[in-house]
């Protein structure tokens, strides 16, 4: 059987777009963090005297830093969703969609996997 995808909900696109993106954004978040806290124990293990002071307020931006990333890529990710599914309408009026076929699978292989 050969379907095919005449038109994506741009609103329901651009919030499955912002979830990925809140996924890659936290990861990313993360892995930064990390990277900084490391680099912040580093600079503390060879200059103490200097660092130490600022150590609190520079995590803190840090911290803000990341969360501002993450909600940033919430937005980005909503906005380029949005266009996607806005610009796939607008080509799949005129020269079509994505086909694809489908396969029914037999009602044994269903009862299986629930």
């Amino acid at each position: 059987m050969k379907y095919e995808i005449r038109r994506l909900d741009v609103l329901t696109t651009a919030k499955t777009f912002a979830a990925l993106y809140a996924a890659i954004g936290l990861i990313f978040g993360i892995i930064y963090m990390f990277l900084v806290l490391v680099a912040g124990a580093a600079s503390i293990l060879f200059s103490p005297e200097a660092i130490f002071p600022w150590l609190g307020a520079g995590m803190l931006s840090w911290v803000i830093f990341t969360v501002l990333s993450v909600l940033f890529y919430i937005v980005i990710g909503a906005i380029f969703g949005a266009l996607a599914a806005f610009v796939y309408n607008f080509l799949s009026g005129n020269i079509g969609g994505f086909e694809f076929e489908l396969k029914e699978l037999n009602s044994a292989k269903k009862k299986k996997r629930k």
